[in-house]
Order: structure tokens, then C-alpha cells, then sequence
């Protein structure tokens, strides 16, 4: 250890997964200095993008990004204005930075990729500042960037380039929870007039009943089940904007909680247009800060970029509409072709002499259709897909059918 955290076991009084708190009210932070970078016109030889810092009020700092790839002169008009990435860094309410080569570098690639702008929050930290610290002091910059509205605010960059009608709060871990609770609460208070978020992007999102360190950070939380730890139906209902990206990783102790918030959202009754959900197979926590060369890292990029600018992609995200109807009619469906129509139909083209198995080919296609469309959701609807299928088979079985002459 280092020499101002010399201590013993015996020095202890609480253990904690980031942290220790000794006998003596010290707090030893495990991993507590990141390298920082410094702002630039080619921050961490990232091309087309600038960045630069801005203070926003005592306690609260922040870092724009700017993509340059847009003539400057075009891009002060209102016409080419650019989407705005709200950003909130991850590590557990008590590490990390804005700053840091990390996040530096995670934001400018997708600000590169994305051909945006962004803004990354440097918050108040535990033990500098206990919960709900960090989450006023996002709330502070959120509401900074949005009396930009008029294009009179503090701060030029955002006045001449961020189109403030296309906000997209987003974050990772620790940073996945701020974001969601900042739309709660613009979802119950409101923005400036003129500012309208579109989106909200969680990457890995930290929701966990009771979780104890985060309670030990929070001295004035409301146990075990707070509406910060866990979403309540009535906030989720609440999420002021209209599109939700949520992106988990397969061996992530928050995968399930991840999955457990998109169900919840959707039965909330909640008014958005379109969740997602993006699944990192293989991949643990927060893989794509350090490992952001890994094919899912790109994935999670480009799934951002692709999401912020409205565009379908093909990047392993299911859509999950709220149409629940639909999607078990589709489901039936696709079980109706792949195990009886296909079969009962190719047989009968086989034993006319027709050697094409096009009706196979067709049934893939709905397939692959029903995935995009439904996702993860066909097992949620396996029982019943299984008793719309028995249905028609009992109608196949009393009916013949007919080949193509």
C-alpha cells in the first residue's frame, strides 16, 4: 500500500467493494487517480474532434467535445446544428473522470462516429461529497446546458453548434443511474423552455436493491428499496424522452438487473416511442473503456451513433416496441412457417418434382424478422407462440394442402 494508507487489517471497521473505511473515519479509496488528458483539437489522436473545459459552477466542471468534420460556417446555423450527448461517467459514485484518458478517449470516438457534440460532467465524488451530491451536481449542468435555448448562454460552443431540441442524456454503471433518475426528474420538473431531450442511453446500468455500498455513501437514502437503487413504476412512467437505448453485458452482475429495467419500463405504462436493448455477449462490466478496440466496443459505438442520428442499424440490438399483441402474433407466426407451413409445404413441392425450397428460405426471412423485431421478448412469449401453434396444427391436420401446379 502506500505510505499514507499504511494500515492493518485490525484498522478496518467496514469493508466495501472500491473502498475501505478505517477505524479512525478515514475512507481508503482503492483506486482513486486516473491519468488525466488534457483538453485539445486532437484529443487522444482522435482526428475531428476538439475538445476544451469549462467550468459551470463551484463544485461542477464539465469537458465539450465538438466534431470539426462540419464546415464551421455551415454548422452555426440552425439548420446544421448538432445533436447533444449529455455524458455522465461511471465508477461507482466514488472514482473516475471526465477528464480521464478513459472517458476522454470513450466520448471523442463516439462524438467522431456520431458527428456530434458532448458535454462529460465532472461530479462530486465520495468521499469529498456524500450521495445525492452527484446527482445534484448533474442536475445543475444539465439545467447550465439547456439555458443555452435562446443562444445567449454562457458558453459558445454550445450556442453555435449543439442543437438543443436533440439532447441525449446518457452514462455508464454509476453513470447509467444519474441518467436515468436526471429524466425523472426533468420527467416531474421540466427544462428550460425550448430544450427538448430525444433520448437516453445506459450502459450497464447500476440499479441494485439494497446494494450496500452505495447506501453507506448515501446517509440519507431511504433503504433498501430507494427509487435511486431500484426504479419506481410512477418515475419510470415519468422518463421525459422518447427513445431509450439500454446496452448490458452477458457477464456483468448487473446483466439482469439491465434486462429486469427494460421489462419495467416497458409495463410501466410509460409514453416513449421505441426501447432497445443491445446485449454484449461475452464482454464484462464496462469492458469498452479499456478494451475499446474489441469488436463489441465498436459495437457499442456505433449502436450510440446510429441510435442518436434515428438510423436502423444491425448492431445485435433488438427493438422492443410496446405493442405486445403484435409481437405475439409475430411470434406465432414464425413458429406457424418454420415448423409446419415449411415442411408440410416442402414436402408436398418435393413430391411434385419442384426442387427449389423457397417456402424454407421464406420462412427464415420471417425468422430474422422476428428476432429484430421481437428480441429477447420470444422467450417471454414462448408458452403462448407454443399454443398458437398446437391451434394450427389441429387446423392443418383436418385440411389438406395444395402445391403449385
Amino acid at each position: 500500500m502506500e505510505s499514507e494508507w499504511n494500515y492493518t487489517e485490525s484498522d478496518i471497521a467496514q469493508k466495501f467493494p472500491f473502498f475501505n473505511v478505517l477505524k479512525d473515519g478515514r475512507v481508503h479509496i482503492f483506486t482513486s487517480l486516473f491519468e488525466k488528458s488534457p483538453p485539445s483539437n486532437n484529443p487522444i489522436s482522435i482526428p475531428n474532434v476538439e475538445t476544451k473545459d469549462v467550468q459551470i459552477s463551484t463544485n461542477v466542471s464539465a469537458r465539450l467535445f465538438r466534431a470539426t468534420s462540419t464546415d464551421d460556417d455551415i454548422s452555426t446555423t440552425e439548420k446544421h446544428k448538432l445533436p447533444l450527448l449529455f455524458y455522465v461517467h461511471g465508477g461507482g459514485f466514488c472514482m473516475q473522470s471526465a477528464f480521464s484518458m478513459e472517458y476522454t478517449r470513450f466520448v471523442s470516438l463516439v462524438v467522431a462516429e456520431a458527428n456530434i457534440m458532448a458535454i462529460s460532467v465532472e461530479y462530486s465524488l465520495f468521499p469529498k461529497q456524500h450521495i445525492p451530491a452527484c446527482y445534484d451536481d448533474c442536475w445543475a449542468a444539465l439545467q447550465w446546458v439547456a439555458s443555452h435555448c435562446k443562444g445567449n448562454g454562457p458558453e459558445s460552443w454550445i450556442n453555435n453548434y449543439a442543437d438543443l431540441t436533440r439532447i441525449f442524456v446518457g452514462g455508464d454503471s454509476a453513470g447509467g443511474n444519474i441518467s436515468y433518475n436526471l429524466l425523472t426528474k426533468v420527467g416531474y420538473m421540466g427544462l428550460s423552455e425550448g430544450a427538448k431531450i430525444e433520448g437516453m442511453i445506459l450502459i450497464h446500468p447500476f440499479f441494485w436493491e439494497g446494494e450496500k455500498m452505495w447506501m453507506y455513501m448515501c446517509p440519507t437514502n431511504e433503504g433498501p428499496r430507494d427509487r435511486r437503487l431500484i426504479p419506481d413504476v410512477e418515475d419510470l412512467a415519468r422518463i421525459a424522452c422518447g427513445r431509450v437505448l439500454v446496452l448490458v453485458a452477458e457477464k456483468d452482475v448487473l446483466y439482469d438487473a439491465g434486462n429486469n429495467y427494460v421489462d419495467e419500463l416497458i409495463k410501466s405504462g410509460w409514453k416513449g416511442k421505441m426501447v432497445e436493448i443491445m446485449v454484449n455477449k461475452d464482454k464484462e462490466h464496462c469492458f469498452h473503456l479499456y478494451d475499446y478496440l474489441d469488436p463489441e466496443a465498436f459495437a457499442i459505438r456505433r449502436g450510440m451513433s446510429s441510435f442518436i442520428n434515428h438510423q436502423d442499424h444491425n448492431t445485435g440490438v433488438s427493438q422492443l416496441g410496446q405493442d405486445r399483441w403484435f409481437k405475439v402474433v409475430t411470434v406465432a407466426y414464425v413458429g406457424f412457417w418454420e415448423y409446419v407451413m415449411r415442411d408440410k409445404v416442402t414436402q408436398e413441392v418435393h413430391k411434385h418434382g419442384r426442387g427449389d425450397d423457397s417456402f424454407s428460405w421464406l420462412g427464415r426471412m420471417f425468422s430474422g424478422f422476428a428476432n429484430r423485431m421481437c428480441g429477447r421478448e420470444l422467450h417471454f412469449f414462448g408458452s403462448l407462440s407454443r399454443l398458437a401453434l398446437i391451434l394450427m396444427v389441429l387446423v392443418l391436420t383436418t385440411s389438406n394442402v395444395q402445391a403449385a401446379p
